[in-house]
């Protein structure tokens, strides 16, 4: 049975984000080709490892090994919460893909 994503063409271009990383997995065998992403505000091990094509983690985690950890596993790095204008570029030097903010007019 196709649902809306499917009828739509647009499974592809969708992405679901979660704190629940068992609810990621489920997600993605229930619809392959989804994209998912993990939410973390703090990590134990690498979370570079998990198996998510995104991490949208706290900006105090963003750090250039994190950063290039993911990178070299396909991982991206969104950083959250910036409404700092200073913390916007040590962030991109850092080679994070995306900012998350509640503040664009101030970046």
């Amino acid at each position: 049975m196709l649902n809306s994503t499917d009828r739509a063409g647009i499974t592809g271009r969708c992405r679901l984000c979660s704190q629940s990383y068992e609810s990621l997995q489920l997600a993605r065998r229930l619809k392959p080709g989804l994209q998912v992403g993990f939410i973390a505000g703090a990590r134990l091990g690498d979370l570079s490892k998990l198996d998510v094509a995104f991490l949208m983690v706290s900006q105090r985690l963003a750090t250039r090994t994190l950063v290039d950890s993911g990178r070299a596993r396909g991982v991206d790095i969104h950083a959250w919460t910036i409404n700092n204008p200073d913390a916007l570029l040590p962030l991109l030097d850092r080679g994070v893909a995306n900012i998350i903010t509640d503040d664009p007019a101030a970046l």
